[in-house]
């Protein structure tokens, strides 16, 4: 039974453009998080935020969005005004055939390493119901290198979604997922 655990939110406080260290907290907060396989909710978003006036509510400045970091119009880049989106957008099981193990994404190198291992008992094997990974394309803009332990999986790139039926006969099923152009340099 899925519980909400946490709420998480980073000030942003611009004045440089650089968000470097607003990345490195919010991805420590997060894997944190993740490693206990805790469910959570990243606060916040403010349609209206700006470098100045923040989210225009009691001087807080938290939304992952500004307006002032908006260069390209959202039909063209959605990610565009994000903020410390290379933490805040990440590689998640959706739905997993078993009991999660270890949980892990790494967006600071630029093979953004993620690795999700679960384990399964035989007699909890029900047909053929996959493990569904979300696989951003943000944080793989050049295709990601999927591998698996065992079983089969297919890629749907247009929906970011990976699904992966596991081999019954195994009991430990780990799949990893690095950037298939790990030379391309950071995410923009």
């Amino acid at each position: 039974r899925s519980k909400v655990k946490d709420e998480r939110g980073r000030p942003y406080a611009f004045s440089t453009g650089d968000f470097t260290s607003q990345i490195q907290t919010l991805d420590r907060s997060i894997k944190g998080l993740e490693a206990s396989f805790l469910s959570f909710t990243l606060w916040n978003y403010a349609a209206r935020n700006s470098n100045r006036r923040g989210d225009l509510w009691n001087d807080e400045d938290l939304s992952l969005f500004s307006r002032d970091q908006q260069h390209t119009e959202a039909e063209i880049n959605i990610h565009s005004g994000g903020r410390a989106l290379q933490a805040a957008v990440r590689p998640y099981p959706m739905r997993t055939h078993g009991t999660p193990k270890v949980l892990s994404f790494d967006p600071l190198p630029k093979s953004r390493p993620f690795t999700f291992t679960f384990t399964t008992k035989a007699a909890e094997y029900v047909g053929d119901a996959p493990t569904l990974i979300f696989v951003p394309h943000f944080q793989y803009p050049h295709g990601p290198e999927i591998t698996v332990s065992d079983g089969t999986f297919e890629f749907d790139a247009a929906n970011q979604l990976l699904t992966y039926f596991h081999d019954a006969a195994k009991s430990e099923h780990t799949v990893s997922i690095t950037h298939a152009a790990a030379d391309a340099g950071p995410v923009a």
